[in-house]
């Protein structure tokens, strides 16, 4: 997971006029909330724009599924709300509550690992239940447990072990905590497919850094061979760093873990 800055989401021309008439027949009675889903439609290549065709919330490109928008605040029924909730209808329309996802964070599915049923769906927990909006400007004063790709620290929450399993950064500390692990959860980070794809991104980083290490000491000035074969190398590594590749915050945490040495640690002035 990355930060993705949606305040940078470009609208069509006529969108806002689009949505606000959509909220009005939605609250006017006129049809239901699905009926006029072509308004978050109409954005889904724009949100993809911002994460270079990346899911918000795994990174996976999208050959993993069928690109959606997520409603982060969930449109329909609320699965923990305490009494009868018929979701955040009036945030249906509202573009900073979409999320760019791929189809495994976004529905409910079973993990072959585990059995469990994982990914997002209708579910939207809160870390204080009785703070629980029910009608419009009701959620301001709600947190969820779920990490936000769109709020600037909390995908930094999230970590990885070197197997590329996701776990929680800060284990000691109990609401980063609760929030990296409830994400892993309900949106199916672990799905062994991605894990497997993390562990062969770790597979070339780990050979990459090393054959570069062992170059380093022979670069120097009229060794062509050398110089040019130790830059691509590194390239590569930056080019896995960077936000455009995909599990690029994974890749990331890898090359930090080897920040001692000091042709790495010049990496992430370039990266």
């Amino acid at each position: 997971m990355r930060f993705i800055d949606n305040r940078h989401i470009q609208v069509p021309d006529g969108w806002e006029q689009a949505g606000q008439q959509a909220l009005s027949d939605v609250t006017n009675g006129v049809c239901d909330v699905d009926a006029r889903s072509h308004v978050w439609r109409d954005l889904k290549i724009k949100l993809a724009e911002l994460s270079h065709d990346k899911c918000w919330y795994c990174e996976a490109k999208q050959e993993r599924s069928d690109d959606a928008v997520d409603h982060y605040r969930p449109k329909g029924r609320v699965a923990e709300a305490l009494r009868a909730h018929d979701g955040y209808w009036w945030l249906a329309f509202e573009k900073n509550n979409y999320r760019y996802s791929c189809t495994f964070c976004n529905s409910r599915r079973k993990n072959p690992a585990t059995g469990q049923a994982q990914g997002k769906g209708d579910r939207f927990p809160l870390i204080d239940e009785s703070q629980r909006g029910y009608n419009p400007g009701e959620e301001t004063n709600e947190e969820s447990t779920l990490l936000d790709p769109c709020k600037a620290m909390e995908p930094g929450w999230l970590d990885f072990r070197g197997d590329g399993r996701p776990c929680a950064k800060y284990p000691d500390d109990p609401l980063k905590k609760e929030k990296a692990e409830r994400s892993i959860e309900l949106y199916h980070l672990d799905h062994e497919d991605q894990n497997e794809a993390r562990r062969n991104i770790a597979a070339d980083l780990e050979s990459w850094i090393d054959e570069a290490n062992g170059l380093i000491g022979e670069c120097g000035a009229g060794r062509h061979a050398v110089n040019g074969a130790f830059s691509g190398i590194v390239r590569n590594i930056i080019n896995a760093m960077n936000a455009k590749s995909r599990y690029s915050a994974f890749a990331r945490r890898l090359v930090a873990a080897r920040r001692d040495l000091e042709w790495v640690e010049e990496l992430f002035q370039t990266a």
